[in-house]
């Protein structure tokens, strides 16, 4: 076996190794929020989607999808009605991204609002955030397009000092005007922290392989 076919397996996995251990492929397809499609439901006779919580007046759409994969959504249908997702924890001065996909429903006009907020401590018996209020981003909706599913994009926010876990809430009625008529669904409730540090070290993985490659 010549000294090329020796050393770029080494290199090759050691470049594997890096990129691997960073966790880049899960980092780059999935949000942080469990159950973020709401395709996982309890499992009962009257289904709910789980690691979520519901108040008010609220459905489960179980034919309805934003992307085409999957069929299932959260609906709010009134006014002082919410989902929120469980806790996911965070670390003060890390940067956070988050989307989601809504659609107001055909007679529905009004607003809701869609938050980001920040506590300094968990509930490990429900899964949800817990302890002191350590901040929030806050975007009201207003009623546009009806019968068609579009997509918030939030710009980036800092993670407060003193925060620990992170939820999303989307509502109606208590912070926006409210809805009049029918109601929206959400789906597909992303929240990440941007990876440039992993990219840049993947690049340097694969620079490696070709350094090795032009000095053999």
């Amino acid at each position: 076996m010549s000294r090329t076919a020796r050393l770029l397996p080494r290199i090759g996995a050691t470049a594997c190794l890096i990129v691997g251990g960073l966790g880049l492929p899960d980092q780059a397809g999935a949000s942080l929020i469990p159950n973020y499609d709401f395709e996982v439901d309890n499992g009962e006779t009257s289904p709910s989607p789980t690691q979520w919580f519901a108040g008010g007046n609220v459905a489960y759409e179980l034919a309805d999808d934003s992307d085409g994969v999957g069929e299932r959504s959260a609906q709010i249908n009134a006014n002082a009605s919410d989902w929120r997702s469980s806790a996911v924890f965070v670390t003060p001065g890390e940067t956070m991204k988050w989307k989601l996909d809504y659609k107001w429903l055909d007679g529905a006009s009004g607003e809701f609002s869609a938050d980001l907020r920040f506590f300094s401590g968990f509930d490990p018996i429900g899964g949800g955030t817990s302890g002191a209020f350590r901040g929030e981003q806050r975007i009201v909706v207003a009623s546009s397009s009806n019968g068609q599913w579009q997509t918030l994009n939030v710009n980036s926010i800092e993670v407060p000092a003193g925060a620990l876990t992170a939820d999303i809430r989307i509502s109606s009625g208590f912070f926006d005007a409210g809805l009049s008529g029918d109601g929206f669904r959400i789906d597909n409730v992303d929240l990440r922290v941007p990876e440039p540090g992993s990219v840049a070290i993947a690049a340097v993985g694969v620079a490696l392989i070709g350094a090795h490659r032009r000095r053999l």
